[in-house]
């Protein structure tokens, strides 16, 4: 599978790995809970050369400005439909890019008590650093132009507050994309969060 973004070209292969609900974050977007595009995760494992990533790139979001230098991709995100009771048939029409997730290092950064509610319920999280900047990405020649767009993601880890409820997730959710077809995902718990950010 070729990929194409910003940063260059890699030819990869996948494994699913994780769903990221849209969520509202300190109250910001109360509607979020309630859209129907997630995103299903799938690891990537590069199968050719990789491109020369940027060191000291500055990304800003409302957490503030930071510089990371990236590593390596290692997660793309696909737009789909979920459903915690049958396999939902998937998005139509998909009006969302899809993202290649690349690690970062060398940036700290902790934010305590940040209020997340999604699709599962409410849990209040510490931000303990950015984990992967996320960019937008043509697959396998799809979504032509999508490698100029703008709306990135920068991926933070996450861990509960002490006086946060303890997380109960479903017990299994069923995705659906129109590029890889319908997943089953168990044993859910909540690790990142991503915040729309802007590189310069």
């Amino acid at each position: 599978m070729n990929l194409v973004d910003r940063f260059g070209s890699t030819t990869v292969t996948l494994q699913t790995q994780r769903i990221c609900n849209p969520a509202n974050m300190n109250g910001g977007d109360p509607t979020a809970p309630a859209h129907v595009a997630h995103f299903l995760g799938y690891q990537t494992r590069s199968a050719g050369l990789r491109p020369t990533l940027p060191r000291g790139q500055t990304v800003v979001n409302e957490f503030g400005s930071i510089t990371v230098d990236l590593l390596k991709p290692d997660i793309l995100l696909v737009p789909s439909a979920s459903s915690l009771v049958a396999q939902p048939p998937p998005l139509d029409p998909v009006s969302i890019d899809q993202f290649q997730c690349y690690q970062v290092t060398h940036v700290r950064k902790r934010i305590s008590g940040i209020s997340v509610t999604d699709d599962f319920g409410g849990i209040v999280v510490d931000v303990k650093r950015p984990r992967r900047l996320c960019v937008p990405v043509e697959v396998n020649g799809g979504n032509p132009g999508a490698a100029q767009h703008t709306g990135d993601l920068l991926c933070y880890e996450t861990r509960l507050t002490n006086s946060s409820r303890p997380f109960v997730g479903p017990r299994q959710i069923f995705v659906t994309n129109q590029q890889f077809g319908p997943v089953e995902l168990e044993r859910l718990r909540p690790t990142e969060l991503c915040v729309p950010s802007a590189l310069e």
